[in-house]
């Protein structure tokens, strides 16, 4: 067998296995989910719900999740590092924060808010979510995770559907 061929025959195949079935996460459903996020600001998705937003970016990048909160592969915020794309669950969260003689409360989730990462450096991260501050459009937040003082959150890595 030609040595070209059968390299490109087992790139072939091995590209060919998709992330479901290697139980792994899309690497690039991450980044076209936060692009979208991005470019949604202003924006209202569905009935202006935070949960309609990342449901609709969900489905339009063809990911494989299930209503209402199982938004792809629950990871570990400790052990992983969260990327653009990952879609956030909070259920009662309090951030509160204090910098340079400032400081403030953050409020998500009362029950519950869902929000997509647009960036994570450390414990910083910026989402972008709807319902938020009594406007049902699309919007930024930046805080620090570290500043959690109730209340819990999950993350979520998309995954696109089996073929």
């Amino acid at each position: 067998m030609n040595y070209h061929f059968a390299i490109g025959l087992i790139l072939v195949l091995s590209l060919s296995v998709s992330a479901e079935e290697n139980k792994l996460p899309s690497v690039n459903v991450g980044a076209e989910i936060a692009a979208l996020a991005r470019a949604s600001e202003g924006k209202v998705f569905g009935r202006g719900e935070c949960w309609d937003f990342a449901a609709e970016l969900l489905d339009r990048t063809n990911c494989d999740w299930n209503r209402p909160f199982a938004f792809g592969q629950l990871i570990d915020p400790k052990t992983s590092a969260l990327q653009p794309g990952d879609i956030l669950q909070f259920e009662s969260v309090k951030i509160e924060w204090k910098r340079e003689g400032r400081y403030g409360t953050i409020l998500l989730g009362f029950p519950s808010h869902t929000a997509i990462v647009l960036s994570a450096a450390g414990s910083v991260v910026e989402i972008a979510h709807q319902n938020y501050n009594r406007t049902r459009k699309v919007s930024r937040l930046s805080f620090d995770l570290k500043d959690v003082t109730a209340g819990k959150w999950r993350a979520f890595r998309p995954v696109k559907k089996a073929n």
